[in-house]
């Protein structure tokens, strides 16, 4: 399924036309299901804009293949990070891992992730489960599933709010700055120092 979603996002990247007949045609799918409460005109008109938006930036990346090393070496630096959390996690706790174990469980329950089917518990439950069919003992599935799903998920998400807070706290403080500095009374300007204002 994921191959095959690969292959239809490839050739949707490299024919435009393509593209366009699949969007008016899922378009008018909806349209005639809804019968009529969408405005079919503003809908496709929104929806060309975003498409030719999207296929200049992919001609922009055509163009210049090498501005994706940078990007793709990151990508796998980033996954190798992710990866090297569920090695130390096992280390942590004292017991000795084989790469391709981890590997399976982190290809499977990241797959699950990226179709959107990780609800809370879920893929915690998938984790230690399939640490267990592959003969990691219950007790250490348990508390390696836990722990890796607290480094890769609950700690990015506090780190995150707090970012999240911190930068609009700034926000507020520069906007409430830029509204002090307009309201400057004007008996402080010296152009009407003499008019008695």
């Amino acid at each position: 399924m994921l191959v095959s979603s690969l292959a239809v996002i490839c050739y949707v990247c490299i024919k435009p036309q393509a593209t366009r007949r699949m969007l008016c045609g899922s378009i008018r799918f909806f349209s005639f299901i809804l019968r009529g409460r969408w405005d079919l005109a503003s809908l496709q008109a929104r929806a060309e804009r975003l498409l030719a938006a999207f296929h200049e930036g992919v001609q922009t990346l055509t163009a210049k293949p090498k501005a994706l090393i940078r990007p793709i070496l990151l990508s796998i630096l980033s996954w190798a990070f992710d990866v090297s959390v569920v090695f130390l996690v096992f280390m942590s706790i004292g017991y000795s891992v084989t790469p391709d174990k981890v590997l399976i469980v982190y290809a499977l329950t990241g797959g699950l992730q990226a179709m959107g089917i990780s609800f809370i518990g879920l893929t915690e439950m998938v984790m230690s489960s399939l640490y267990t069919v592959l003969s990691i003992p219950l007790a250490v599935s348990v508390t390696a599933t836990l722990l890796t799903r607290f480094i890769t998920f609950w700690f990015r998400l506090l780190i995150s709010y707090g970012a999240f807070q911190y930068g609009g706290l700034r926000l507020l403080i520069s906007q409430s700055e830029n509204e002090n500095s307009m309201l400057t009374p004007l008996k402080s300007k010296p152009e009407y120092a003499g008019m008695g204002l």
